[in-house]
């Protein structure tokens, strides 16, 4: 059986996560030469509203990473997946191994 993550492992965790969808965002940004400015013209808020978003130091909310992947021009795909995985061994049997440590962001 897997040992219980500590809770800062949990919260790197959390952080890795965050990052990690600020970066996807950041990245498509950058490939259409959209600035901080033009999402905020495009979602109607503050150009420091959206560069608190995509700091990547504030949990945001399922509603704001959707208007920010719409300014984009992006959707939202999420995939829940064990982060255990049972492994066919020999005989029936099976096995268990742990997948990752760290949380998997996919750009869509």
């Amino acid at each position: 059986m897997a040992q219980r993550e500590t809770p800062l492992e949990h919260r790197l965790k959390q952080k890795a996560l965050i990052h990690g969808v600020a970066e996807l965002l950041w990245a498509q940004m950058n490939r259409q030469g959209l600035t901080k400015a033009d999402i905020a013209r495009n979602l109607g808020t503050s150009r420091p509203a959206v560069s608190m978003a995509l700091s990547g130091e504030h949990n945001m909310t399922l509603r704001t990473l959707w208007d920010l992947a719409s300014a984009v021009g992006c959707r939202i795909r999420i995939d829940l997946v064990p982060e255990v995985v049972e492994i066919p061994l020999t005989r029936g049997e099976t096995g268990r191994e742990k997948v990752t440590d760290k949380p998997i962001v996919v750009a869509a």
